[in-house]
């Protein structure tokens, strides 16, 4: 592994409040008398890269985490240009290996838009780079969503840096952009920025870490629980300055049965707080007069719930005591439900069956459940909990606040000869909110603001002073993504080797096209509803089989004739049309996708007699050979019949599929 590297910036940085400004340092005049002549409305110093009005890249480009900070914030706009374009990810090649832990994928958030360079940037985070997505500080906060469209949920902040966690879900870094990042204590945050990043791909590259966890994931839930899971998580670090930073480990579920459709929102905040210094008790106990403190310290979290119905709160811990020693430590479980039609012992017998689970209609005949845990631990002394919540129906927004109060006696103390707790010079404390909101009625985005904050005393004037610490960002959530629907939702890629995708493009057409994982490109998104329909997630309406004309199929408002219904037998896709007996299922021709057989040139296939998404014979998809078995549920395989040798041949590419279930997470 290549070792950390500091940019040049950080590294040589003294930190001092008058320290010489990066872009002194990294970009020196050749003439610096010459320049120093010159009238300075003749000498316009230039635009940094993160201030620049102007995308900084077309597209994604491989950069070194210790490089990103400096790059956007010390390097002229067209400097930083330059230098993404020559480590520009070239589209027409395959995805680059990743030579390095600390290679990272850097995308400028205004060029998310673009489904090419969103595609890119996807890939990349598929192969398993993390992506550093940057959004100049002066964008608005709607412009900050864009990455939404990537992972299913989007921080908000100028720079943030996305990686996969080995489990499920996303981990973030983030943090602000500054105009003079060489000054303390701006510096010392930076470093702690790249530092955690590049200790947690340390980690991950691990293959000890990643084994454990991969077993982890492959178990929970059991048996479907890879292909479909409506859930989204994060855990996003924002980083302060003094060593100060805040978590939030956010998990969105859909709790779905027969009678009860709806969102589970849980959230947990951990990090640090910086109270006083060192000198406080020395000041108290020597003079009364000089004696500031902190007397609380907050954690704020707030959902900002949008245009939907309110949200119910169901939980918030610690809650309010009026013990001033805690030992806090609870863990916290919430079991959410989703259905399927395949039962558990089909599902086990299919294991070796790609996708079976997204392969039949949806429907709470074998619902399943899941469990989310998550655990809260901290000790505070001399301090009291008061846990408050609030509402403000017109800004749509809820809030959940903690405080943490200093004692009197403490206080006193303090003054008296000088006795402190660690508490009063630093706090760790985690909190724990969840909410409920009704998800059929649901709509558009839900954003997760956290912030933590510090009442200073001051015990001669009698006065005190509300100082925040760390303010992250919201995070914002679409609740319309692919990972949190119903049903399950997949790409349905065809297995010619041209690996295209069934996408419908709008005009009623249902055509080959690129695949697309990104959760907002909705063209080629489809899910199999409890009619036995696939429906398009770009305009709800339904995959259609046409019975005369040019076209096959295509898109039509959904109904309950058979023309719309779908099977699946093996790794085909067959329309129930005229009994599903006729032979017709999709397949590939050119730059069209068809449906209707031609017994001239196109065999009718059997499905296997004991479950239709078990391979029809065991050298499927090549012709049926002498020896060749009939595969079975149980122990005992068939041989086929003489006849089916002599009948069927290989069945070609252009004729089969593969669901790929959108989830926010993937196994390795």
């Amino acid at each position: 592994m290549r070792g950390y590297r500091l940019s040049l910036m950080l590294a040589a940085c003294t930190c001092g409040a008058g320290s010489t400004h990066a872009g002194q340092a990294l970009h020196s005049d050749p003439h610096p008398q010459a320049a120093a002549l010159q009238p300075p409305s003749l000498t316009p110093k230039p635009r940094t890269a993160a201030f620049d009005p102007l995308p900084l890249s077309s597209g994604p480009a491989i950069v070194d985490l210790a490089e990103i900070y400096s790059l956007l914030t010390t390097e002229p706009a067209n400097a930083a240009r330059a230098r993404l374009a020559r480590r520009a990810v070239d589209s027409s090649r395959a995805v680059p290996a990743i030579e390095s832990p600390l290679d990272v994928a850097l995308v400028d958030a205004r060029r998310l838009g673009d489904t090419k360079v969103r595609d890119e940037t996807r890939a990349l985070f598929d192969a398993g780079m993390p992506v550093a997505v940057f959004t100049p500080p002066a964008t608005a906060a709607e412009e900050r969503s864009h990455a939404s469209g990537l992972f299913g949920i989007a921080s908000e902040a100028d720079l943030a840096i996305y990686t996969k966690k080995p489990d499920r879900g996303v981990r973030v870094f983030s943090t602000h952009l500054d105009a003079h990042p060489v000054r303390s204590p701006k510096a010392a945050r930076i470093l702690h920025f790249e530092h955690t990043i590049a200790e947690y791909l340390a980690a991950m590259a691990d293959p000890r870490t990643s084994t454990v966890l991969q077993r982890q994931v492959r178990q929970a839930g059991g048996p479907g629980h890879p292909d479909h899971l409506p859930l989204i998580e994060l855990a996003d670090t924002h980083f302060g300055d003094s060593g100060q930073y805040l978590t939030r480990e956010v998990a969105v579920m859909r709790d779905s049965t027969a009678s009860r459709d709806q969102f589970q929102i849980t959230v947990k905040t951990s990090g640090l707080i910086q109270g006083g210094s060192d000198q406080v008790s020395q000041q108290c106990h020597a003079a009364v007069r000089k004696c500031a403190f902190t007397s609380a310290y907050m954690v704020h979290v707030l959902l900002d719930y949008g245009g939907n119905k309110q949200p119910a709160m169901l939980q918030a811990f610690p809650e309010t005591t009026g013990l001033t020693s805690i030992s806090h430590s609870q863990n916290l479980s919430r079991s959410t439900s989703y259905g399927f039609n395949l039962d558990v012992a089909a599902e086990a017998a299919l294991w070796a069956t790609p996708s079976a689970t997204v392969k039949t209609s949806f429907g709470y005949r074998h619902g399943k459940e899941y469990a989310k845990s998550t655990a809260i631990s901290f000790d505070v002394k001399d301090y009291a909990t008061v846990q408050e919540a609030s509402q403000l129906p017109e800004n749509h927004v809820l809030q959940n606040t903690w405080s943490y109060r200093i004692e009197e006696k403490a206080i006193q103390a303090l003054v008296g000869d000088g006795t402190t707790t660690p508490t009063m010079r630093q706090f760790a404390p985690q909190s724990y909110s969840l909410w409920t909101l009704n998800a059929a009625r649901a709509k558009g985005d839900i954003r997760i603001f956290a912030k933590t904050s510090v009442y200073q005393r001051n015990l001669h004037a009698f006065s005190s002073v509300h100082a925040f610490r760390v303010s992250a960002p919201a995070l914002r959530i679409d609740l319309d993504s692919p990972y949190l629907h119903r049903e399950p939702v997949v790409i349905l890629q065809s297995k010619e080797n041209a690996g295209r995708c069934l996408v419908n493009d709008g005009n009623g057409a249902a055509l080959p096209g690129a695949c697309s994982r990104a959760p907002g490109d909705k063209a080629g998104q489809w899910y199999l509803d409890a009619f036995d329909r696939y429906v398009s997630r770009l305009d709800q309406r339904c995959l259609t089989v046409h019975e005369q004309g040019e076209r096959h199929v295509g898109l039509a408002d959904c109904g309950d004739g058979a023309h719309q219904k779908w099977y699946w037998a093996a790794d085909r896709i067959h329309s129930r049309y005229n009994g599903g007996d006729s032979g017709w299922r999709l397949f590939v021709e050119q730059d069209a996708v068809k449906a209707r057989i031609d017994p001239q040139r196109q065999q009718v296939l059997p499905n296997n007699p004991n479950h239709a998404l078990l391979d029809p014979w065991s050298t499927y998809p090549g012709a049926p050979v002498a020896g060749a078995t009939i595969a079975t549920l149980g122990n005992v395989q068939p041989q086929v019949p003489d006849i089916w040798i002599l009948t069927y041949r290989d069945v070609p590419s252009v004729e089969r599929w593969e669901p790929l279930a959108l989830r926010q997470y993937n196994e390795r």
